[in-house]
């Protein structure tokens, strides 16, 4: 996982045929993790008409304006 988590950025785990060295998962999604600073601030397209979970382990965060 060290190759895939750089801190500061998002590093992709998991995607559909295992794309841009990710691991494979046979479903039609995209893995991602980070280890961000305090204060960070990064952003990330998403896809037209594709849901977004975000799950934090420890910290806050602010999206779109939500809390």
């Amino acid at each position: 996982m060290r190759d895939v988590v750089k801190p500061g950025k998002l590093g992709l785990l998991a995607a559909l045929e295992g794309r841009g060295g990710a691991l494979t998962m046979h479903a039609d999604a995209l893995l991602y993790m980070g280890i961000l600073f305090d204060n960070q601030e990064i952003e990330h397209p998403l896809e037209v008409k594709k849901h977004v979970w975000v799950q934090i382990v420890s910290g806050e965060l602010l999206l779109n304006g939500t809390k």
